[in-house]
């Protein structure tokens, strides 16, 4: 399975503390850059979230983002009954023991650290369950990026046969194109009145063929081509192996362009250069 590096998930969920929402955005990039926006109250999931979109996506720039939307129960305050009932018994031992004491205000009592407390349901439950959604999120990520992966193995098993094509033509017009320079060089000769030696001939035609022989780079062009297309059938993360694969290929047709000897060769080189330039484009693309 080929992923692409690009791709989005939003996943949400009603709990009785509030409403999750999840969203994950992906593109290209040549490592793992990873950014995260967590609220407050569930910053110190930062760690474990790393962790588990690293287990799910190895490359690429990626925006992992958490919304919270509290009930507007969670957001009410309510009394530490139990500590306002000792702070109100100390304060009568307090005025008993001393005329000049004075009983303690409510607006005291209500100042008092911990008497007001926030009625946040347990913590540990949504945690877990910011950690359940995020990895439904993860999978829905991974599902769009597969798809998007199909399009782009489609669209490079397309080039790639078209390359092999090109591969094949050159092969079977090579012997012709020769035979019709060599006849040439032949002519230029004749045409010059000049004593035909056969030394020099044979010497002409032996740089002819090294000039034009891209026997070489077109088996090598073939040998690319099966190894991209063994990689595209074992899938996983392939990104960087054909993009390497894509400089080899370049290099290839540059050369065989340089050799070029008819417009026809010349056409082939060209084409050549575009179809691997619009392969390595999508290949950019790719985990």
């Amino acid at each position: 399975m080929i992923l692409s590096m690009t791709g989005f998930a939003r996943e949400r969920i009603n709990t009785p503390q509030g409403e999750l929402i999840w969203e994950i955005r992906t593109v290209n990039h040549r490592h793992l850059d990873l950014s995260l926006k967590l609220p407050e109250a569930l910053r110190d999931l930062d760690p474990l979230v790393r962790d588990l979109v690293r287990q799910g996506v190895s490359r690429g720039k990626i925006d992992v983002t958490l919304n919270f939307n509290a009930t507007t129960a969670v957001q009410e305050l309510k009394l530490n009954l139990p500590l306002v009932q000792q702070l109100l018994a100390t304060s009568e031992q307090v005025t008993n023991l001393s005329n000049a004491a004075t009983p303690l205000a409510t607006i005291d009592i209500l100042r008092w650290p911990g008497v007001l407390q926030s009625n946040e349901a347990d913590m540990d439950v949504l945690r877990q369950e910011a950690m359940t959604l995020l990895s439904h999120t993860i999978k829905a990520l991974n599902a769009s990026r597969k798809r998007e992966g199909e399009k782009i193995t489609a669209m490079l098993q397309s080039r790639l046969q078209q390359v092999g094509d090109h591969v094949q033509l050159v092969h079977a017009v090579l012997p012709e194109i020769q035979r019709v320079h060599q006849e040439k060089i032949q002519q230029r000769f004749t045409e010059a009145k000049l004593e035909l030696d056969q030394t020099r001939l044979e010497q002409e035609m032996l740089l002819l063929m090294q000039r034009t022989d891209v026997a070489e780079e077109l088996d090598r062009l073939t040998a690319h081509c099966q190894e991209m297309q063994h990689n595209l059938v074992q899938g996983g993360a392939i990104g960087r192996r054909l993009d390497f694969l894509m400089q080899e290929f370049n290099r290839e047709a540059n050369t065989l362009g340089s050799k070029s000897i008819s417009p026809q060769t010349t056409k082939s080189a060209l084409e050549l250069k575009v179809l691997i330039e619009q392969m390595r484009e999508q290949i950019q693309n790719i985990e």
